[in-house]
């Protein structure tokens, strides 16, 4: 299935989930194909992803407050309930603790992304050499 990366397509849930879907495939893919030595020709390859991750890394709190903040709107307006058997008494409380947890992950990626453009600044620095011996 194709799918549609403008940012002025039509927001939905069912696109929410295919654009989360395809992330996750996307990280499973590239694990896999990085596993080859010939996923990469030289170090600008290893550098271009690094520097792609971090960009990718770095827009993750936007997108965690974002849910956050849809669930804690939904439980407001009484439109969340808690299923039956779980340890929260409450949709508040539940709410309350996932926002917590996630407001927890903004400063995890934050520093996933600080420290993989740390490691693109020397990557950057690096190039193949011409006649592949060691100095």
């Amino acid at each position: 299935m194709n799918i549609d990366l403008s940012t002025s397509a039509p927001p939905s849930p069912e696109r929410t989930r295919h654009l989360a879907e395809t992330m996750a495939e996307i990280m499973r893919v590239l694990n896999h194909q990085t596993l080859h030595h010939e996923a990469f020709g030289e170090p600008a390859d290893v550098d271009r992803l690094i520097r792609e991750v971090s960009s990718a890394v770095s827009r993750i709190p936007q997108l965690i407050h974002q849910a956050g903040a849809w669930l804690k709107r939904e439980q407001d307006e009484g439109r969340i309930e808690v299923a039956a058997g779980t340890s929260y008494a409450s949709a508040l409380a539940a709410v309350r603790s996932a926002v917590l947890r996630l407001g927890a992950a903004d400063p995890a990626a934050e520093d996933l992304a600080e420290v993989l453009t740390h490691a693109a600044s020397v990557t950057t620095d690096l190039a193949r050499r011409e006649d592949g011996t060691d100095e």
